[in-house]
């Protein structure tokens, strides 16, 4: 079955020129639109298999509800400008399974795009270390949300303070609570989370980000841990 392509970009010689040569040196079907709302306003009978988006438009094609996109497209490839390794990173947390240049020959262009139909994901050679860069601080992120799912909402508050460099008398007062308060949300923290020091607990809510807000864990009561290890490192 023939390719279908929909080129989501500006107007310009150089994109009608890569239609052109699309459809007629690699018998892909192609669609043109100028810009997101374009591309949201088609009602396409089927999703083309590929959608080549201008790394510039990839957040507006991206931001459409998950059921328009599906009717739209299968594959997102980012047609970038440059060698800017976050922007194309920021492409692939968007669903990008490929990467491209824009000035890349038609020739580079049709074997990505073949691939992507065919399943495959299709990234430049220099894209390897932020990719990889990418896939660990996934990782941790996930390891950090394991992590601080057991915390209640004021640990959460807490563990956000000590990650800032808050000391026990500060947390105390910027929370409105006594200074023997705060260091037992400390250590209950140190605790629940199995480390024995204040920056290793640090490490956690920095790897989680914002999901150390956002995934709120229900309130539960504050109960003294058992002193131990890590009684220390919470004063």
């Amino acid at each position: 079955m023939t390719t279908s392509v929909v080129i989501v970009d500006a107007p310009s010689v150089h994109r009608n020129t890569i239609a052109r040569g699309l459809s007629r040196d690699a018998g892909m079907h192609v669609t043109l639109c100028d810009d997101a709302a374009a591309f949201a306003a088609e009602t396409p009978d089927r999703p083309a298999d590929i959608a080549l988006v201008a790394m510039e438009l990839i957040d507006g094609i991206t931001s459409l509800p998950p059921m328009r996109r599906a009717a739209r497209y299968h594959h997102l490839v980012a047609w970038r400008v440059g060698r800017d390794p976050a922007a194309a990173v920021t492409a692939i947390r968007h669903g990008a399974v490929g990467v491209i240049d824009r000035q890349a020959p038609i020739a580079g262009l049709v074997r990505t795009l073949r691939a992507v139909a065919g399943g495959q994901s299709s990234f430049p050679r220099d894209l390897s270390s932020a990719i990889v860069q990418e896939l660990q601080s996934v990782h941790r992120r996930n390891e950090a949300q394991a992590h601080i799912a057991s915390l209640s909402r004021r640990e959460r508050e807490v563990l956000s303070l000590i990650a800032k460099g808050y000391r026990n008398a500060s947390i105390a007062e910027e929370l409105g609570i006594s200074k023997p308060t705060a260091k037992r949300h400390v250590h209950n923290i140190l605790e629940k989370l199995g480390v024995p020091t204040r920056s290793a607990a640090a490490r956690f809510a920095l790897d989680a980000r914002d999901d150390l807000h956002l995934a709120r864990a229900p309130e539960v009561e504050d109960v003294p841990a058992t002193v131990g290890r890590s009684a220390m490192a919470a004063r």
